[in-house]
């Protein structure tokens, strides 16, 4: 996969989005690097998302190189 509509919204911050479809199945989908939209927002700084679902189970998800967002 490239980039999911999540990993869109991460891109801009778009906090109410995620929060919003953060339990939708399709929410899980990973880029074709195996990133999810935790590491998106990472990499574009988006404090207020990490913040809001650093507690969440997304947050644990792995790349299959075994980075976490925080990495």
């Amino acid at each position: 996969l490239g980039e999911t509509w999540m990993h869109a919204a991460a891109l801009n911050g778009q906090l109410n989005v995620l929060k919003e479809f953060v339990n939708h199945p399709l929410a899980k989908e990973k880029k074709s690097g195996g990133a999810t939209w935790m590491h998106t927002a990472a990499q574009r700084g988006h404090l207020n998302v990490l913040k809001e679902f650093a507690n969440q189970p997304i947050a644990k998800e792995k790349t299959p190189a075994g980075a976490t967002w925080m990495h």
